[in-house]
């Protein structure tokens, strides 16, 4: 008879997805997470949050924008204890234009990755991140994950695990290649619809294929776009009645499902969000239409305008509030109608 020992060389070795993730510990001092996958990004900020608060108790994050905070800003608030945590969790967005090219700078960052502070755990983010031996001061103390777009079979398979865990149903395989073949792989719009088409199955009942050819038509995106325009409005103008008009107008006169709405709103939040974070990079506003697969590239114009204005800060906010509505109404918490409204109200209120 043969050996396990015997047998286990014969057999293959195990495909790991190229987008996975390495795992997230609350022992890392410095952790950079880049890429274009915004979503992606999130995750892991939550899990890094999740493994730190696992040990040391809840945690309040602080923000800051890299392109124009200042290093001293960011390290006393890494060494400054909260009244209620024994550990601070500190994310810099645009963390390119924060590590600078200048090399007094970036020496400066490299000495405190070296040493960092045992209390505080920083977290840089950035659509782009140019490796050099700051890289290898950070393998030491934490990690750099780059957080890429997913190829279709990596977004089938996530798109089956999110089910599973966040909306406690199933997608089937031919359902979810039908739906990254109608939206694309990006997973901030996966989920947003994803969400939209948990909500409409019947009890019981996976997502099938029929449930999505009626729920993510093409036929729908003009209603969608007409919402998101209204709420670009709303927003750049600060004036919630422009919102909350176009809400009453789209759901109860025209009659659409306020599930579609809700997802036109998410899916607007992430566009900002996107947008904004490809904006400072500095791409041009061709460039972030094409991205953000907005065409006539004339459309991208109001959007990109806003996001500039609101920041990856602000944007990245606002996203937060929309994906926190959706799953209030979601968990039966209030009307999903009275929810998209108080959210345009807190969306144009430029706090």
């Amino acid at each position: 008879q043969q050996s396990v020992r015997d047998i286990m060389p014969l057999m293959p070795p195990r495909r790991t997805s190229k987008s996975a993730a390495p795992a997230l510990s609350a022992d890392m001092r410095v952790v950079v997470l880049y890429g274009g996958e915004a979503m992606l990004i999130r995750e892991q900020c939550d899990k890094l949050r999740s493994a730190l608060e696992a040990v040391h108790g809840p945690i309040e994050p602080m923000y800051f924008d890299g392109k124009t905070c200042s290093l001293s800003e960011v390290l006393d608030e890494l060494r400054t204890l909260g009244l209620m945590s024994p550990h601070s969790l500190v994310l810099v967005d645009d963390a390119d234009q924060f590590v600078k090219e200048d090399r007094g700078f970036r020496d400066a960052v490299t000495r405190y990755v070296e040493n960092p502070c045992p209390t505080g755990t920083l977290v840089l983010r950035a659509t782009q991140w140019h490796k050099g031996n700051l890289d290898k001061a950070i393998a030491e103390v934490g990690t750099v994950v780059k957080c890429e777009p997913m190829s279709h079979a990596d977004a089938a398979a996530w798109l089956a695990g999110r089910a599973r865990e966040n909306h406690q149903t199933r997608i089937e395989p031919k359902a979810a290649a039908l739906l990254i073949e109608r939206v694309g792989s990006s997973l901030g719009l996966l989920d947003a619809e994803l969400g939209k088409l948990a909500v409409m199955a019947e009890p019981g009942q996976p997502i099938d294929v029929a449930l999505v050819e009626q729920a993510v038509g093409r036929g729908s995106d003009e209603q969608a776009w007409a919402v998101q325009e209204a709420m670009i409005e709303a927003i750049a103008t600060k004036q919630a009645g422009v919102g909350v008009g176009k809400l009453h107008e789209v759901i109860e006169l025209a009659g659409h499902a306020k599930e579609l709405v809700s997802w036109a709103v998410l899916d607007l939040c992430r566009k900002l969000h996107h947008a904004a974070l490809l904006s400072g990079t500095g791409q041009n506003d061709f460039a972030i239409g094409k991205a953000l697969k907005i065409w006539p590239i004339d459309r991208a114009k109001p959007l990109v305008a806003l996001a500039r204005t609101l920041g990856p800060r602000r944007a990245g906010a606002l996203f937060d509030e929309a994906i926190a509505a959706d799953r209030r109404a979601k968990s039966g918490y209030g009307d999903l109608h009275r929810n998209l409204e108080g959210f345009c109200v807190r969306a144009t209120d430029g706090s």
